[in-house]
C-alpha cells in the first residue's frame, strides 16, 4: 500500500507501522521540500545520517532531489543572480547574453569593443552624470555597426553623440557622426540659445520700463 506526499513520490506502507510509515514521510517531506541535510534529518529522529540515506534510497529518493543538493543548487542559483545584477550594472545585460555577445565578435574585435564601450560609458557617468547613461553594450554596438562607421571612430573622426543633448544616451537618443559636424551643431545651437536668450532678456526690459 502506497500513500502520496507533497513531493510527489510516493512512500511506501509498513504493514502494522503506521509510525514508520509517517516517519518516512517526514523524512522524505523534510529532504525534498525543506531542504535538510540528512544530518540534520538524522538528529530531528535520533537516527545516523547513513540510516537517513538508506530510507531515502528505499524510497527511491534520488540524491538530486534531496537536502544537500537542492540547498548547493540554490546558493549556485543565489550567486548566479549576484553575478548577473553586477553585470547588469555594468554592461546593462546578464551573464549568459554577454556570453552570447563576446560570441557573436570576431576574436579581434571582442577586446577592442570591451574597452571601448567600458571608456565612453565610464566618461559619460564621471563628466555627465549616472543618469546620463542608458545603453546596453549590445545596443551601444548595434548603433555602431549600422552606422558603418566602427573603423573611423576615434577623436577628430567619428562618435557616438546624443541626439537631444539634455536626454540621456539611449537606443533611440544616439547617433554616430562625425566629430568635426557634432562640435560645430553644438556650437550653433549654443548662438541659436543665446540669441533665444538675449532677445527674451530685451522684451523684458522693454516691458518694465514701459511699467514704470
Amino acid at each position: 500500500m502506497k500513500a502520496a506526499i507533497g513531493s510527489q513520490k510516493e512512500v511506501t506502507m509498513v504493514p502494522g507501522n503506521s509510525l514508520a510509515y509517517q516517519r518516512n514521510n517526514d523524512i522524505v517531506k523534510m529532504s525534498t521540500v525543506d531542504k535538510k541535510t540528512l544530518q540534520e534529518i538524522g538528529k530531528h529522529f535520533n537516527i545516523s545520517r547513513e540510516r537517513v540515506r538508506q530510507i531515502l534510497i528505499s524510497l527511491d529518493i534520488k540524491p538530486r532531489e534531496s537536502g544537500a543538493f537542492l540547498r548547493a543548487k540554490d546558493k549556485r542559483t543565489e550567486k548566479r543572480e549576484a553575478v548577473d545584477r553586477r553585470k547588469i550594472g555594468v554592461w546593462g545585460i546578464n551573464v549568459d547574453e554577454l556570453n552570447d555577445f563576446k560570441n557573436s565578435l570576431s576574436p579581434d574585435e571582442v577586446d577592442t569593443v570591451i574597452y571601448a564601450y567600458q571608456t565612453q560609458r565610464a566618461n559619460v557617468r564621471r563628466l555627465l552624470g549616472k543618469n546620463m547613461w542608458k545603453l546596453d553594450i549590445a545596443s551601444w554596438w548595434k548603433i555602431w555597426t549600422e552606422s558603418g562607421k566602427w573603423t573611423e571612430r576615434g577623436r577628430g573622426k567619428c562618435c557616438l553623440s546624443r541626439i537631444v543633448l539634455e536626454q540621456p544616451f539611449s537606443i533611440l537618443n544616439s547617433e554616430v557622426r562625425v566629430y568635426g559636424e557634432m562640435i560645430r551643431d553644438r556650437h550653433l545651437n549654443r548662438k541659436k540659445k543665446v540669441k533665444k536668450l538675449t532677445k527674451k532678456a530685451v522684451k523684458q526690459n522693454v516691458v518694465a520700463v514701459n511699467i514704470v
